[in-house]
């Protein structure tokens, strides 16, 4: 088996989004977060513990105005910086593999400024803000790259997306170096579990 095609997420798996996220926590709650408190809650991935932790009452008026600001502020998505050896190991890895960058952000043009600005080899990006219709855009990739799916190797934060891409028979990598809470869901979920994108070039030694 030669994998021929690599297919990555952006936020918190090249992307380091915690500011842009804690801004937006910010705006949806009109109050700043101490250093502090962020530190204790940074690594949490959903709003309710969030909140919890902030000792402040989950409801669903807070998750649609904190997603509004996450998801279309467009002056937050300047906060967004690469995770450490993110830009060379992909800028490395296309010299051997089709790449690819499959995102669920809702504004498509964030993920293009963020792969231009930061230098990361310019793949094919597809945007999905539906995760239901994530096998579609799987399967799109499958017949642009003219590969079969034992061929790709699915790289994402999000154990959905290793729910997924194992159903399609796609190589499913998890990583969870943007959201530790997450790391035993990956393991049960996906093929294999990386903490963070440096150590994937060694982990494709290995999978043949």
């Amino acid at each position: 088996m030669t994998i021929k095609v690599l297919i990555f997420d952006i936020d918190l798996t090249i992307c380091n989004n915690s500011q842009r996220k804690r801004l937006a926590l910010e705006r949806a709650l009109s109050c700043k977060i101490s250093n502090q408190d962020w530190t204790q809650i940074k690594s949490e991935y959903y709003l309710d513990k969030i909140l919890s932790k902030l000792k402040i009452q989950y409801n669903e008026l807070i998750l649609q105005k904190f997603l509004s600001h996450f998801l279309y502020d467009e002056d937050l998505f300047q906060y967004d910086k690469p995770f450490q050896f993110a830009v060379p190991v992909i800028n490395e890895l296309k010299n051997k593999y089709q790449i690819y960058y499959l995102t669920a952000r809702t504004l498509c043009k964030t993920a293009h400024n963020f792969i231009t600005k930061y230098s990361f080899y310019d793949g094919t990006i597809y945007c999905c803000d539906d995760t239901n219709k994530k096998n579609s855009y799987f399967r799109k990739i499958i017949d642009h790259s003219i590969s079969k799916p034992y061929e790709i190797i699915s790289i994402s934060d999000l154990p959905d997306d290793g729910i997924t891409a194992k159903k399609l028979g796609i190589i499913s990598v998890g990583t969870y170096e943007g959201c530790p809470s997450n790391k035993n869901h990956l393991e049960k979920v996906c093929d294999y579990t990386i903490s963070n994108i440096n150590e994937l070039p060694n982990l494709l030694t290995t999978i043949y």
